[in-house]
């Protein structure tokens, strides 16, 4: 297992600054979720199977380097004395490993959480990060798992930001902590899930895979991310970190996420394998 080796490169638009980052555009727009598509019955009867959560659980997944630089996106909210201020960072990981190095995420549920950060949805779960060498959840306050059970089941992942930290924006009247809210699960089919008007970032339920590797002949729940180029922050030329990237993830009954595999430009990036779920 290789150790921490991530570097992060940030800058803003109408603010710039330089730090242990990503590239970041702050504009400010209420994110809200969007539905489009056409609905069709979802195969399964109960989508809460696929993604348990029962207190204690833990998840230990092998993150393997592929051909390319894995990359990350995420939008934070940052509430203002104006409305909200909504800061989109886009990262690259591990920049000084080769394809093949591992690394380690494991996450236990610690506990139930009847509000999520800024959420107060039916369920909801409170995790602890236990090994992140990659920093998925760099800087990060808390993270949760927030519920939705009607009008259809969807799973989202709430973390929280300090105000006084390096990921809030400067110049801007920051009065409480930021939140980020990405979708992981959708129990519809046909349905693609973003925030705002012209998401960037988006998420589908594909169909059931009975090929998984590992997991040949059991049928999974497949899901696909799709995140769109980005534009280059200005006075920086167009280069890899703007590059768009999709996400496959693959669910299996009891155990929840089996397999993550991300492409950029069509190469393979980096793959999640879990390792264990108890």
């Amino acid at each position: 297992m290789k150790g921490r080796r991530s570097l992060w490169l940030m800058g803003m638009l109408l603010v710039f600054a330089l730090s242990c980052g990503k590239a970041t555009e702050t504009r400010t727009e209420e994110p809200a979720e969007e539905l489009s598509g056409p609905s069709v019955e979802f195969p399964v009867d109960n989508p809460a199977d696929y993604f348990p959560m029962d207190v204690g659980r833990e998840w230990s997944y092998l993150i393997t380097i592929g051909e390319t630089e894995p990359l990350i996106y995420q939008e934070v909210v940052w509430p203002t004395s104006t409305g909200s201020v909504l800061s989109s960072t886009r990262g690259r990981l591990a920049l000084a490993s080769r394809e093949g190095d591992t690394f380690l995420l494991e996450l236990r549920v610690k506990s139930r959480a009847v509000e999520q950060g800024p959420l107060s949805y039916p369920e909801g779960v409170e995790l602890e990060i236990l090994t992140d060498d990659l920093d998925f959840y760099e800087d990060s306050q808390q993270v949760f798992w927030a519920i939705l059970t009607s009008p259809r089941y969807m799973t989202h992942e709430v973390v929280t930001f300090s105000q006084y930290g390096i990921r809030a924006p400067t110049g801007w009247p920051i009065q409480e902590d930021g939140f980020s809210m990405r979708l992981l699960f959708v129990g519809e089919e046909g349905v693609s899930v973003g925030m705002g008007e012209d998401p960037a970032d988006e998420v589908m339920f594909i169909g059931v895979d009975t090929d998984v590797p590992g997991y040949e002949g059991k049928a999974l729940l497949q899901f696909r991310r799709t995140v769109k180029e980005g534009e280059p922050m200005p006075g920086r030329p167009r280069d890899y970190l703007d590059s768009g990237f999709i996400e496959n993830t693959w669910f299996a009954e009891g155990e929840g996420l089996v397999r993550l595999e991300q492409r950029v430009g069509g190469q393979v990036s980096m793959t999640w394998n879990l390792l264990s779920s108890e």
